[in-house]
């Protein structure tokens, strides 16, 4: 389909029949933001990952919107690396003997106390263990 063959009336008639039964909108408030959150968990609940689903287009605009949304107004100022760790480890109630299996205690201590970078072999072992980003360790 060509732009030039778009029937603005009919997608008009269309779109308004659309967002009668799904809400779509644009997030411009922390109002909007909360309900496009709970559209998309409830689109979630019956697309899933089938990205094959009809509504999946629907559900990928949604998401797209909520994480333009999240970087605008809820973005996460860098860190030291050794702070992320420090924070990731609090939040899990993990002592550094818990990381022995991605790093041996005393290099933990060492990099939590400033005196040892993460080399890029730990970070990536670490944001494994953590489930985040590699580039947070780096």
């Amino acid at each position: 389909m060509n732009v030039t063959d778009f029937d603005t009336q009919r997608a008009a008639e269309r779109w308004n029949a659309f967002v009668a039964e799904v809400p779509v909108r644009p997030i411009r408030s922390d109002a909007d933001y909360d309900q496009m959150v709970g559209l998309m968990n409830q689109l979630l609940d019956v697309v899933g990952d089938n990205e094959s689903h009809p509504l999946a287009p629907v559900l990928a605009l949604i998401g797209d919107q909520i994480e333009g949304y999240d970087s605008d107004h809820f973005a996460i100022p860098r860190s030291e690396p050794r702070e992320v760790l420090r924070y990731l480890m609090d939040q899990q109630g993990l002592k550094q003997s818990d990381l022995g299996d991605v790093i041996a205690q005393p290099n933990v201590s060492a990099i939590l106390n400033g005196h040892r970078s993460i080399s890029r072999d730990v970070a990536k072992a670490l944001a494994q263990r953590f489930n985040v980003a590699v580039d947070v360790f780096l």
